[in-house]
Order: structure tokens, then C-alpha cells, then sequence
């Protein structure tokens, strides 16, 4: 069964264009490192699985999981999504069993639901818009969207976004007000990076409508579907007072 690996494969050779070359292994190395900085351990991992196959790991760095939906998805319609690959090759604590916090199909769906859905869950949260141009971004955030790890796109190219400056973390604020594509003033949540007074991100509060600023190309566009996730399983030995220490998901940063 194939996978979609589109927007790897897209951005990967966007950086042989602009180089006007072949991929060679520090091309690779560089793209891996602004894109998917988790990707090596997926080779690694294949590694292991061929040799010692179903027997288990004592390295000491953290095997490649790719993550399994425990619930249905309308933006992930297939449980082996290259989508969902790409994903977790951005952080080594993405992978594992996925358990669906939120969607915009819930009725009455707003922020102030979507944040009691997510008030029993501790940990990172996972966030995916697809909007109607076919685009697939989104992003992580700490369980209580007060601010986020990164954001990322994943269609048409996949890259990892921090935010810029002296913090690399992303300032969420709610109730604050944005002008739509139909010129009307919406209420929805906002990602800042480190002193920024307009948001990167921009996302409306019953999720029609999203904009967004950190991509090379910026967007606005209305939102087809919208989902929230969070990893449900520990890890081989990590306790969920870990977990709840350890909240931030352990991302290289590195500048753009």
C-alpha cells in the first residue's frame, strides 16, 4: 500500500532547485534538520526490525514510532498516512497511539469546548487544519493551549516552524479579533511568536476560517476540517508523573 509522501518529497526537492543540484548527504542532513529533525532514528529503526525482529531495543536513543489512530479522522483517512509520518519525524515524542480529543464536526463546536475536551488530557496536543486549498498544516501546544511548541505544514511541502527570536516557544491568545477573506471581524485564538503584535497563526473560533503567516507563502483561507490529538500510551518505562514533569516535546530548534 502506497503512502503520501508528497510534501517530503516536495520540500526536499525545492532545496535541489534552489541549489541547482543533486541531493547529496549534507543536502540531506540540512533538509532533515529544518524539516524533520526525527527522521534519522526511522533508519535506525528499520535497522533494528530487520535484524532483530520482534525482539526488543537497549539503545539509548528513542526508537521511531510512527503514530496509530485510535479514533477516526476526517484529514487522516488512512491509519498508514504518510501525513502522519511526516509528523512524527518532527519530534521523537510524537509517535505511538493518537486518541482524538476534538473536532470541528462536534456540535456546537468552539474554543470553549474544545478546551474542556482537552481539560483531563496531560501532555503535548496535536493540531491539524485542512483547509479548502488542499493545504495540511498545524502544530503542538502544551495541553492547555497557553502556548505552543511549533507549528508546521505538511501539504503541498512539510517543514517545522519555531518561533522567531530570543523565545522559541509560540504565545497563544484568545478572544482576539481578525479581519476574514469576506472582510468581517471574527473572534477566534491566535499563535504569536517572541513580541509579535500580529498572530502567525490565526484561527476563528468555530474553525471556518484560519489564516496563516509563518509559511514562506502566507494564507488565508476557509478550514475544511480541523482536529485535535493527543498521544494516549507512555512510552516503555515513563511513568505518567513523567509525563505530566515533562510536557514539551523534545524538538531541535534550529534557526530559520
Amino acid at each position: 500500500q502506497s503512502l503520501d509522501f508528497h510534501g517530503l518529497t516536495k520540500s526536499l526537492s525545492y532545496m535541489t532547485k534552489t541549489k541547482n543540484k543533486k541531493v547529496t548527504k549534507k543536502m540531506f542532513i540540512d533538509w532533515g534538520k529544518k524539516c524533520v529533525p526525527h527522521i534519522g532514528s526511522t533508519m535506525a529503526g528499520f535497522v533494528h526490525n530487520l535484524v532483530f525482529h520482534a525482539k526488543s531495543s537497549h539503545s539509548r536513543v528513542s526508537p521511531f514510532m510512527n503514530p496509530e489512530l485510535l479514533d477516526s479522522s476526517k484529514i487522516f483517512t488512512d491509519q498508514n498516512s504518510g501525513h502522519l509520518f511526516a509528523i512524527s519525524c518532527m519530534s521523537q515524542d510524537l509517535g505511538g497511539k493518537w486518541r482524538r480529543l476534538f473536532s470541528s464536526d462536534m456540535k456546537d463546536s468552539s474554543i470553549a469546548l474544545l478546551e474542556n475536551c482537552m481539560a483531563q488530557h496531560v501532555g503535548p496536543t496535536i493540531f491539524v487544519i485542512k483547509v479548502d486549498s488542499n493545504r495540511l498544516i498545524g502544530g503542538v501546544a502544551e495541553s492547555g493551549w497557553k502556548f505552543g511548541y511549533f507549528l508546521f505544514e505538511i501539504e503541498p511541502t512539510t517543514r517545522i516552524h519555531h518561533s522567531k527570536g530570543a523565545a522559541t516557544k509560540y504565545f497563544v491568545k484568545h478572544n482576539i479579533e481578525q479581519v476574514n477573506i469576506d472582510g468581517e471581524t471574527v473572534n477566534g485564538t491566535g499563535f504569536f511568536a517572541n513580541g509579535g503584535k500580529t498572530p502567525d497563526l490565526f484561527i476563528s473560533e468555530h474553525f471556518h476560517w484560519c489564516k496563516a503567516l509563518f509559511m514562506d507563502i502566507p494564507f488565508s483561507s476557509k478550514v475544511e476540517a480541523f482536529e485535535v490529538w493527543g498521544i494516549e500510551e507512555l512510552r516503555e518505562g515513563q511513568s505518567l508523573k513523567e509525563v505530566g514533569l515533562k510536557k514539551e516535546p523534545n524538538v531541535p530548534h534550529h534557526p530559520q
